[in-house]
């Protein structure tokens, strides 16, 4: 009896291992076509996809809502490309070659998203980055384009290939 038991509870702890895979299959499926979907969504014509050719444009929000459970933590999707435009609000400079800027929407400070600029991505060369990176400042509106991601701390990021200030700030902002 001991033994038929034993065999009885492999059996369903087996159906249960099983059960679970099938639904992390189904899970990672569904991920992987949601983000296929997303790629279609880009625009035929728009200002903001000629910075980025076909970059897919997002409001903060709804970027975050679109990839925040989509991408695993230390993940980047390089085979599609978005573009984000908001107001920095928070700007860290790790060295002369990485810049991490936090960029929400304007008048809204709930959604945020982490901005990676580093000068080996940046499209524009190294002499254009360094140049557009001593120029930023807190509340200026950027329009960012490059790929999304979540660093190895599970921030939502995009990891910019360019970066243009659509607004600057002539007096500092506090916030």
């Amino acid at each position: 009896q001991v033994a038929a038991r034993k065999e009885a509870n492999d059996s369903e702890l087996s159906k249960e291992v099983d059960t679970a895979v099938d639904q992390e299959r189904e899970t990672a499926a569904a991920k992987h076509d949601v983000l296929e979907q997303l790629k279609k969504r880009a625009p035929k014509s728009s200002k903001k996809a000629a910075a980025a050719p076909n970059a897919v444009p997002y409001g903060i929000s709804e970027y975050i809502q679109a990839f925040q459970s989509q991408i695993q933590t230390g993940d980047r999707v390089t085979t599609m490309s978005v573009t984000l435009t908001g107001e920095i609000t928070s700007i860290r400079c790790v060295s002369k070659q990485l810049f991490f800027y936090d960029v929400c929407e304007k008048d809204d400070d709930t959604a945020k998203v982490q901005i990676m600029s580093d000068a080996k991505s940046y499209r524009g060369g190294e002499a254009e980055f360094s140049r557009l990176h001593q120029s930023m400042r807190v509340g200026n509106v950027v329009s960012v384009s490059g790929n999304p991601g979540k660093s190895k701390k599970d921030t939502l990021s995009v990891f910019a290939t360019s970066v243009t200030v659509l607004d600057t700030v002539t007096k500092n902002v506090f916030r």
